[in-house]
């Protein structure tokens, strides 16, 4: 899901550089909060949900709730940020 979405984003994006404009981050966050987009992992007690964290590539990260996120890199899905 974590793939997928991220193409998704990245099809949104009108520079060379991959980076989204203000329009296009807009339009890709109220793409997440119109159609959410959760799964459950088996040690966490409640869903998470996938989310536009950044304007630059990666974009969609982990939203674990009470304010812990998780980005991954898309092709090697190791984690690159968490807090």
């Amino acid at each position: 899901m974590l793939q997928d979405n991220e193409a998704r984003v990245r099809a949104l994006s009108s520079r060379t550089d991959g980076s989204l404009t203000e329009e296009e981050f807009a339009r890709a966050k109220a793409w997440f909060l119109e159609e959410p987009v959760t799964f459950r992992f088996e040690t966490e007690p409640e869903p998470v949900r996938l989310r536009l964290l950044r304007s630059v590539p990666p974009y969609v990260g982990v939203d674990f709730g009470q304010g812990r996120n998780a980005m991954f890199d898309p092709v090697t899905m190791r984690c690159v940020y968490s807090n």
